[in-house]
């Protein structure tokens, strides 16, 4: 959180982007840990896959799908959404990190697993029925987050910090 402290005034959209920013070049960087860049990859193709959908609802019937969000007039509403998202799942990702690194038990490991996996599964944003695209990451080995790119993480994030005892409810 720290990171996007300095953000707060900043127009919308830039949390969005320095977030998807950010993860490509990680994911790019050869020097990094191959499993470091498999994470920044899923936060990228995450926001990426909210972005579109987003701007999917936003756009009239009939057009193709195909959206550039730097050369198209987007709403600061949806900016303000993508934003909201890609914190969460940013804090979605480090919190999954940090208990990981953690859990002394591979039984521990494999329970934060499931847990954060079902969480991403549980709360879809967008219902879409194309499951075999937004739960490729979930059922993939190589992948530390496998979690479905169909996830309102604003809700999956409080549902992992509620049972995981961090909630302040």
């Amino acid at each position: 959180m720290l990171l996007f402290a300095g953000l707060t005034s900043a127009s919308a959209q830039d949390i969005y982007k320095e977030i998807v920013h950010m993860s490509d070049s990680v994911a790019n960087d050869e020097s990094k840990l191959i499993d470091v860049r498999r994470i920044a990859k899923f936060k990228s193709n995450a926001l990426k896959y909210w972005a579109g959908k987003l701007m999917m609802e936003q756009m009239p019937e009939g057009s193709d799908g195909n959206i550039d969000l730097n050369t198209i007039q987007v709403p600061d509403s949806v900016w303000r959404e993508l934003d909201n998202q890609a914190i969460s799942l940013y804090n979605y990702v480090h919190l999954y990190q940090t208990r990981l690194l953690r859990a002394e038990k591979e039984k521990d490991r494999r329970n934060l697993l499931l847990l954060f996996r079902e969480a991403s599964i549980l709360f879809p944003r967008f219902n879409d029925p194309d499951t075999e695209f937004t739960q490729s990451y979930c059922n993939d080995d190589r992948f530390l987050t496998q979690f479905s790119l169909d996830t309102d993480w604003v809700k999956a994030l409080g549902y992992v910090r509620e049972k995981l005892g961090l909630s302040s409810k």
